[in-house]
């Protein structure tokens, strides 16, 4: 049986987790040392060890419980369905992300080289496939439409789209604009009825004014 911690035990693990996400923020994932973060944290370098194991272990824990908080926080935000579920999904995900965007713009690289990594890819896919499911629901996917590719179209723009903001190439306030754009270029051929409609409105309004970003 597992021993249960107490509540200092828990107030001491999350300060460390906390100060791990402050230090991943300001030097990047593998800037970050277990002996900075022992300092920093106020706990001796040996306890991390036996806590954690090792400096992955830790920071993956450090992630996990951020990406963990976000994800219960749009479930519980996005009542929409449809095509709107999958615009508000977007729009959440964004806004989380420019919360902490140093934390982000540090991970963004790792993310794209192995996009299970700390599960994030797992549960973003979730989030979306069940967006994607609501459409076919409301008959607004065409016959010869694959979830499963529209899935891979959709993450792989989303994908796209956070890397270029992460070197700067987008700006933080286009953020969303540019995910919702992407995302609806994507699976606009293969949208029917009003999702198709709303697709092409969003795409008409949001176009002209990242054109305009770029040209400035």
């Amino acid at each position: 049986m597992l021993k249960r911690l107490t509540e200092r035990q828990l107030r001491r693990r999350s300060n460390i987790l906390s100060v791990a996400r402050q230090l991943i923020a300001e030097k990047g994932y593998s800037g970050v040392t277990m002996r900075e973060l022992a300092e920093k944290s106020g706990v001796a370098y040996k306890s991390l060890y036996d806590l954690y194991g090792s400096k992955d272990n830790l920071l993956g824990k450090a992630i996990e419980e951020r990406l963990r908080l976000v994800f219960e926080s749009i479930n519980r935000a996005v009542t929409s369905t449809g095509f709107q579920r999958l615009m508000d999904i977007i729009e959440r995900t964004s806004a989380h992300t420019l919360e902490i965007p140093n934390l982000a713009r540090a991970l963004e690289p790792i993310l794209a080289g192995d996009p299970a990594k700390f599960s994030i890819g797992e549960n973003m896919q979730k989030f979306h496939r069940e967006a994607l499911l609501d459409i076919k629901r409301d008959g607004d996917l065409i016959d010869t439409a694959n979830v499963d590719y529209l899935l891979h179209d959709v993450m792989l723009a989303s994908g796209a789209v956070r890397l270029y903001w992460a070197n700067d190439v987008i700006a933080d306030e286009d953020l969303a604009k540019a995910q919702k754009y992407s995302a609806a270029k994507a699976i606009y051929p293969f949208l029917s009825g009003p999702s198709r409609d709303m697709a092409f409105r969003l795409i008409q309004e949001i176009h002209p004014q990242l054109a305009r970003r770029r040209r400035n």
